[in-house]
């Protein structure tokens, strides 16, 4: 019984780790527009392909794509679109941290790891608590899919003086798995309010550091490899939503 018991708990685990699903990068050399309809096609079959990188200028010269994908369709890709593997699964699989595990972080400590959604508007609202002259904390510009606030941090020197200066506008997140963006925006936060004050002078920045705060959270806690919104099923990518390149492969 405990050896059936533990097989069942490791099939669980196993499911449970969602990176086994999308755990092969990569790269497909394209020769010509067919190379590139191929992959396209696989995409609108299902299979799970994630595009990392892409150039594909209208001559084919150089072209190729990087991506992401299944052990299936890893093994398609490798046998007929002439592409190869750049890292082993495992090694693909270190590349993305786990979550911390702890309590949450404000003040210097906050930058010592990738922090939750909800550590990310404590340490904003410490700011505004400790550089009132300096900051203005707008709690929410509006709501994710799921209701969740989009927290936006006005910074300039004095405070009172916001609407009058050229604004500079920074907005981070928009691929949930990508924390490292989120905690760069946070970081350049810090760094404006303690180091670098006479920029504000001049100067009126607001931070938008999380413009999709349901698919972050869904990348800490279900899928790590999750990039795109949690509008539906298959999510959004907000970055393939502007009018520069709308819509592209992989959107």
């Amino acid at each position: 019984l405990l050896a059936r018991l533990a097989t069942f708990l490791v099939r669980i685990g196993s499911w449970l780790d969602r990176n086994e699903e999308t755990a092969y990068l990569l790269t497909c050399p394209l020769t010509k527009e067919s190379d590139f309809n191929f992959i396209r096609s696989l995409a609108a079959d299902g299979h799970p392909i994630d595009i990392f990188q892409e150039k594909v200028p209208l001559d084919y010269q150089n072209a190729f794509i990087q991506l992401l994908t299944d052990e299936e369709t890893s093994e398609i890709l490798l046998s007929r679109a002439g592409c190869y593997e750049e890292k082993s699964r495992s090694t693909v699989k270190k590349l993305f941290a786990s979550p911390p595990i702890g309590p949450p972080k404000i003040g210097p400590s906050f930058h010592d790891d990738y922090r939750s959604y909800q550590n990310i508007l404590s340490q904003l609202a410490y700011y505004e608590a400790t550089y009132p002259s300096l900051v203005k904390l707008v709690k929410s510009v509006g709501k994710s899919h799921e209701g969740r606030n989009l927290t936006v941090i006005h910074m300039t020197a004095p405070q009172n003086d916001l609407g009058s200066k050229p604004l500079i506008w920074i907005m981070a997140g928009q691929h949930a798995r990508e924390w490292i963006a989120t905690s760069s925006a946070m970081f350049l936060i810090d760094q404006l309010l303690q180091n670098h004050q006479e920029i504000l002078n001049d100067y009126e920045f607001a931070v938008l550091p999380l413009v999709n705060p349901d698919g972050y959270e869904y990348s800490r806690n279900v899928n790590r490899m999750w990039r795109r919104n949690r509008s539906h099923t298959a999510g959004v990518d907000l970055n393939r939503n502007w009018d520069h390149k709308w819509c592209e492969l992989g959107n």
